[in-house]
């Protein structure tokens, strides 16, 4: 998700060349911009909190994005790259537009937090009207720099979004259903619901891991220490331990796996007690 953290950077001042299969969506034959409006971007109903995108051509070889939220908060709208929805591009980085303060900056993401202060984007809008978020701004459709991701009507192209909490204005963790992404192909319009990878799965077994050590193993090894001192019972005990210790590591690394898939790391007392 997008918040203030690590493993981000603005993009470069002096824009530099892209590669040519990145910055090939303005050239000569490629399909021209639509125009939409009001495309709803989420897809939980009971998440949805009106987020919606307008599009249309800018000038020869631009185009005009206005975002729109029925909250007062952050809004971050930006383009991916690969097959599922990523806010790093599945690690080759994703071009992010937020609006937060009153102010909207362009930030290259290659991790699951933003850094840094981004580069403001001259012309854009960030505003609040009759509890309403507004995000506008317009960009080229080719990637001015190694640092930006290119549009290219008539491909499907990832769009990521992500919003705080009403009156959150400032640009933070989002939180659980403040996040998504769709395939849009903006020559036609045509939207695609992107696949997301699977978290819950992975936090049931980080649950059954933590359970089974903390809630059974590792008391159980200390009864035995504390309470039956017969026989074999230090063998037993340092048996039951060590296997506890070595389920519980299994089930911190099920912890770890679940933050890259569907969270972030150190974000809530829960993550910093067990990291302690």
């Amino acid at each position: 998700g997008i918040a203030p953290g690590a493993n981000a950077s603005a993009p470069e001042g002096s824009p530099t060349p892209a590669p040519a299969s990145n910055a090939s969506a303005a050239m000569v034959g490629w399909p021209r911009v639509g125009k939409a409006s009001n495309i709803s971007l989420e897809h939980d109903e009971s998440t949805n909190r009106g987020l919606r995108l307008s599009y249309a051509p800018f000038g020869d070889d631009g185009i005009e994005f206005n975002i729109t939220l029925d909250h007062n908060s952050w809004l971050g709208f930006g383009f991916s790259q690969g097959s599922v929805v990523s806010m790093t591009g599945d690690g080759k980085g994703a071009d992010v537009f937020t609006c937060s303060d009153g102010v909207v900056r362009r930030y290259w993401v290659t991790g699951l937090s933003l850094n840094g202060w981004g580069v403001e984007v001259p012309g854009a809008q960030c505003s609040r009207v009759s509890s309403k978020t507004i995000l506008r701004f317009n960009r080229s459709l080719a990637a001015l720099s190694a640092e930006q991701v290119a549009v290219t009507p008539g491909d499907s192209q990832q769009l990521i979004w992500a919003h705080g909490g009403d009156g959150t204005t400032t640009q933070m963790y989002h939180g659980r259903g403040g996040r998504g992404g769709i395939d849009l192909d903006l020559s036609t319009g045509t939207i695609s619901k992107m696949f997301k990878p699977s978290g819950p799965l992975v936090l049931i077994f980080h649950i059954f891991f933590m359970c089974l050590a903390w809630g059974c193993l590792l008391p159980l090894g200390a009864v035995i220490a504390n309470r039956f001192r017969l026989g074999r019972w230090f063998l037993l005990h340092k048996r039951i331990q060590i296997t506890g210790w070595v389920l519980q590591l299994i089930g911190v690394g099920f912890a770890v796996l679940y933050c890259q898939l569907k969270s972030a790391h150190l974000r809530n007392y829960h993550t910093w007690i067990g990291f302690a």
